[in-house]
């Protein structure tokens, strides 16, 4: 019911702003009409309309870190980095620091290959961190930046700094795994997520990256484990269901890994990679009608 009332009246909105925009004059009194706005047309990735929107609204509510942090993510999206940037230090003039506007004209810079200003951008920001969860996103940053560069080790370095302020930072956690891949580190990776899950015993992200580089260095039975408490966690983590299911077939225990396929159907439905890895399973433990079904 409620969805039903709420739906006509985001379409009376969005015709209602369209034709004030097509005037030139756009009033609508409150914020929260510019927020729904945005987040609708950047659903629809209708990025041109969002730093429209975004302009419109600066306008009316002006000095708003939101707006500009809608507007640069809109101009790094319509291919203007050096616009996106202008936005940017245009907020950081009036005293606006946020770790989403920084992502975004770090992205700015990285798109024109300007490391460098993205890396002052970031050590600038800091001083405006006072909370460990943008301090975090900051490293992060810092991090991407290191990595593209080829810069592995300050990339990990960088990736660990997050991660121990805020070991739920999912991208940070992911990167440093690859990276740690790649720098065929996966030891010292293994020992550092298992020191931040003391921190955080539910970050299952960690869990899940523990379990791949576990994996990756023979250590079956970890992984199983870690695949286990990922889940445990974050029962919606969809590869980890097929990874942990892959995994257990691979060592023989077929019928722990159709418990596990039977719990990814549950919840994301079945699809043809699902009902291969069933069947094999069902044909390895000589259950031949079961397999063909």
């Amino acid at each position: 019911m409620g969805n039903r009332k709420k739906q006509p009246a985001m379409v009376g909105l969005i015709a209602r702003y369209e034709e004030m925009a097509a005037a030139g004059q756009v009033r609508l009194s409150d914020v929260s009409s510019y927020r729904r706005l945005l987040a609708y047309y950047k659903r629809q990735e209708m990025y041109e309309r969002v730093l429209e929107v975004a302009e419109f609204a600066k306008e009316e509510f002006p000095h708003r870190l939101e707006w500009h942090v809608a507007a640069c993510e809109a101009l790094v999206h319509l291919g203007l980095p050096d616009e996106a940037i202008v936005e940017a230090e245009t907020a950081f003039a009036l005293g606006m620091h946020d770790a989403e506007l920084c992502r975004q004209v770090v992205w700015a810079h990285i798109e024109l290959e300007q490391h460098e200003e993205a890396l002052a951008v970031i050590e600038e920001q800091k001083k405006y961190a006072p909370h460990p969860h943008h301090m975090a996103a900051l490293y992060f940053l810092e991090g991407l930046v290191w990595y593209r560069l080829g810069e592995y080790a300050s990339a990990i370095e960088a990736f660990r700094n997050s991660l121990l302020l805020h070991p739920r930072h999912e991208e940070a956690c992911k990167y440093f795994w690859l990276t740690s891949e790649l720098t065929r580190t996966q030891d010292l990776a293994i020992d550092f997520f298992e020191l931040v899950l003391e921190k955080d015993p539910y970050a299952a992200r960690v869990w899940y990256c523990l379990a791949n580089l576990c994996v990756g260095a023979g250590q079956y039975d970890k992984a199983l484990e870690a695949y286990d408490f990922a889940l445990v966690c974050n029962e919606h983590i969809e590869e980890a269901y097929l990874e942990y299911a892959d995994l257990l077939a691979q060592m023989g225990k077929h019928h722990q890994a159709l418990r596990i396929f039977q719990e990814y159907i549950d919840h994301f439905g079945t699809s043809p990679e699902v009902l291969l890895g069933v069947a094999r399973s069902y044909f390895a433990l000589g259950h031949l009608s079961a397999a063909r079904r």
